[in-house]
């Protein structure tokens, strides 16, 4: 296979990359606002309700793969406030415990 060739194939792929994304985009429900909006998508969470069915349980959304800590804290700060500081007592809470276990 020749340069020019390979160039083109490679152009090729990344052109039907580009356009199967923006097709997934264009079919994904979820507010653009939304913070890790691909990845939850990409995971199966369609409707906002779930995704307050997880805010509300207290379950990480870092367990969605696309979802790191960053990415977890603005999306909690989008759903709001309140649940942000539950999961910093909560994580507070495991510190102490997990400290006492060592001591």
């Amino acid at each position: 296979m020749g340069l020019f060739a390979f160039n083109r194939m490679r152009q090729q792929q990344a052109e039907a990359q580009e356009q199967a994304a923006e097709e997934s985009a264009d079919q994904n429900p979820l507010p653009e606002s939304l913070p890790g909006r691909h990845p939850l998508f990409e995971a199966g969470i369609t409707e906002m309700e779930a995704v307050f069915a997880i805010y509300n349980r207290g379950d990480s959304f870092r367990e969605v793969n696309g979802i790191g800590p960053s990415t977890e804290k603005s999306l909690l700060t989008h759903l709001g406030a309140e649940y942000t500081e539950h999961l910093t007592v909560q994580s507070s809470e495991n510190t102490e415990e997990s400290t006492e276990k060592d001591a």
